[in-house]
């Protein structure tokens, strides 16, 4: 689509497009990649992951753009995507180590990289970093209930 045609979309529709696009060839990378540390015997691992929603070319100085990309950070989808996205993760490399790229940071035209905008954001007012804390939890919970095996004296989890 033009830039005329997207600076007139709602982020609801940006959503849209991006989770019937973006997203989809993010998880094939996924598979893709999962295929080749199969093959030769290494973890998935991924380094910078999230989303990456910067206008280029120019577009990054129109301030309508830029507004209606931070928008769709703020908003409940944009938890929704990193929901399905962390999870199509975990689902594809399982044991694979996810390095998201930024934790805090104040968002511009260049993009709306951190989880939170602000270092004492809460998760509640944050999509992205509501949904990386959610599955945190998640996982140590997991961890927790698993069962323990002593083996030789080290404690194991299994």
């Amino acid at each position: 689509p033009s830039l005329a045609e997207v600076r007139e979309w709602s982020p609801a529709r940006l959503g849209q497009e991006v989770a019937g696009g973006s997203l989809g060839k993010s998880i094939e990378a996924m598979i893709d990649g999962a295929r080749i540390a199969k093959k030769y015997g290494v973890s998935l691992v991924a380094y910078e992951g999230g989303q990456h929603l910067a206008a280029i070319l120019g577009a990054e100085n129109d301030e309508m753009l830029t507004r209606l990309f931070m928008e769709y950070n703020r908003s409940p989808e944009m938890g929704k995507l990193y929901d399905r996205y962390l999870s199509k993760w975990q689902e594809i490399s399982s044991d694979g180590l996810f390095c998201l790229w930024l934790s805090v940071e104040i968002w511009s035209k260049w993009g709306s990289w951190g989880l939170a905008e602000f270092y004492d954001e809460d998760a509640q007012s944050s999509p992205k970093l509501g949904s990386v804390l959610r599955r945190i939890a998640a996982g140590q919970k997991e961890q927790a209930d698993a069962p323990h095996q002593v083996d030789n004296g080290h404690q194991q989890n299994n």
